[in-house]
């Protein structure tokens, strides 16, 4: 998640030890991204399948990285289209 939001993983440490609670932008993030991972361990059987599909770059994603999208509300959801055209075997 730091990654994904350009934090520190010390900041969010810092949030849970001080139960600091996220920016509502940053918990829609969060849950997005929840439910995106929840999607694609789903779709390719396991987290270190989709994990190692997030790091190559997706054709239907215009040869970007998936993971290089998640970073925005709009992002996610290309990705989570991008998941469920594979679960269908739309690759087209």
């Amino acid at each position: 998640m730091a990654r994904v939001f350009s934090t520190s993983a010390k900041t969010f440490s810092r949030y849970e030890k001080e139960n600091k609670k996220l920016g509502p932008l940053r918990s829609e993030l969060i849950l997005k991204i929840m439910a995106l991972f929840k999607k694609g361990i789903e779709v390719f059987g396991g987290l270190d399948s989709f994990k190692a599909w997030m790091a190559k770059p997706a054709f239907g994603l215009g040869n970007l990285t998936p993971f290089s999208l998640i970073h925005t509300s709009t992002g996610i959801d290309l990705v989570l289209d991008e998941l469920v055209r594979i679960e269908f075997g739309d690759l087209a």
